[in-house]
């Protein structure tokens, strides 16, 4: 993102929360978790019912751009889920990984 580009990759948001997570686990400093949770939560509402993500979204809108698709953030959600030892993205999870039809 920049020069007024607003896409935003779906697989460059993960990576940097997972980051975000593990600076976390590093500094024992769980203030990381606010944007992570506040992502996590968009991305379990914007799924598709095929367990996809748009690989870019415009990033003020949350519009896909293109049709490429991804499955990346489920390795997020997962990740938080077990961290935070929940079980609201289970369902999200288990579409992304077609345990759910």
């Amino acid at each position: 993102m920049g020069d007024g580009d607003e896409r935003l990759s779906m697989e460059r948001l993960t990576d940097y929360a997972l980051e975000l997570l593990d600076q976390a686990e590093v500094s024992g400093d769980e203030s990381h978790f606010g944007p992570v949770l506040h992502w996590a939560h968009i991305l379990s509402h914007e799924q598709a019912a095929d367990g996809t993500w748009p690989a870019m979204a415009d990033a003020r809108t949350g519009a896909a751009v293109g049709t490429a698709r991804t499955r990346r953030p489920a390795a997020l959600l997962e990740r938080l889920a077990n961290k935070l030892g929940s079980v609201e993205f289970d369902e999200t999870v288990a579409r992304a990984r077609g345990r759910i039809p």
